[in-house]
């Protein structure tokens, strides 16, 4: 092998470790950041999700890494995607559904929401979120995939395997 040859593939190297420690560095501040905030990632204003189920499909689907961003609820309309807190099945989760209806009953507003996915989700959801509850809305960024590699370095073997 030449010596340009090998300079290129030196300078290939170099580029992959230097975006593998940046995308440590992410990963590691987001962990951080999800501890001291009940559950949620904070990077720099955005909340990165990792999508775990086909609910929203077309819109994103499993595995996608979704982008959500801080949003006065005041100005959420119909037709937006919130990503917030719900019950599912008697467990608190995080859920990201597209509001169907905004409803207001005595000053209280809640949100009404269901999944893009029709086949999965043909009705609306029980639990209506209100604007407490909404951790922010979704700014149309997806990385396709990279959620599913993210979910598997959180695994004990892929952080092994990584190391």
């Amino acid at each position: 092998m030449n010596k340009v040859a090998k300079s290129i593939i030196a300078a290939i190297v170099d580029i992959l470790i230097v975006v593998l420690i940046l995308f440590s560095v992410v990963i590691s501040i987001s962990s951080i950041t999800a501890r001291a905030n009940n559950g949620v990632p904070d990077l720099f204003g955005y909340t990165p999700f990792s999508v775990q189920t086909d609910s929203m499909k077309p819109t994103f689907v499993k595995g996608d890494y979704i982008f959500i961003e801080e949003c006065n609820t005041e100005d959420l309309q119909v037709g937006d995607i919130i990503t917030y807190f719900t019950i599912i099945d008697g467990t608190r989760v995080i859920n990201t559904h597209r509001i169907v209806e905004i409803c207001e009953d005595n000053g209280l507003i809640q949100y009404r929401t269901q999944g893009d996915n029709k086949e999965t989700n043909p009705e609306v959801d029980k639990v209506m979120p209100a604007p407490g509850d909404v951790i922010g809305k979704y700014n149309g960024t997806r990385i396709p995939v990279l959620g599913s590699v993210i979910d598997y370095l959180s695994t004990q073997l892929g952080f092994f395997l990584v190391i």
